[in-house]
């Protein structure tokens, strides 16, 4: 797997350039821009999700929570969110709360543990009381078919 070094080597600048030219900053002479692009292509190179959520404080991942994965509605729900979030080029990660609170605030905090940018979440047995406490922290969410 070629590292933004490997790229940098082959194109003949060093890693800011190349950093700088993925993330569409400062502005490059149109040779050092294709330079990078070709050693990027021979290379295969794709910057690391992971390297940029560190460096960008955001992880580009979306939680949904939902009670199970079985039956019609839930497959379409989960193929309209990816559709969305595909649109803004972010992951989606999904978890079923198994029918409790206890499931369902396990879901959550791995999506916290995770980073996720925000949640998407249908569910039935969270107490409102926990769902208020939810929307204190900083993590924005949607909540679907319930009012609190």
């Amino acid at each position: 797997m070629a590292r933004i070094k490997d790229v940098a080597e082959l194109a003949g600048v060093n890693r800011s350039t190349v950093s700088r030219i993925i993330n569409g900053e400062g502005k490059f002479r149109e040779e050092t821009r294709k330079k990078v692009e070709q050693a990027m292509a021979q290379l295969n190179y794709r910057p690391s999700a992971i390297a940029r959520s560190l460096a960008t404080s955001s992880s580009n991942m979306v939680g949904l929570l939902v009670t199970y994965y079985t039956g019609g509605f839930f497959g379409e729900m989960m193929e309209q969110v990816q559709t969305e979030l595909d649109i803004h080029k972010k992951f989606l990660i999904t978890a079923q709360g198994h029918h409790s609170a206890e499931g369902e605030k396990e879901a959550i905090q791995r999506f916290n543990d995770l980073r996720c940018d925000g949640y998407v979440l249908h569910s039935r047995y969270l107490s409102d009381d926990d769902l208020r406490e939810l929307a204190k922290l900083p993590t924005p969410f949607v909540l679907l078919d319930r009012y609190v």
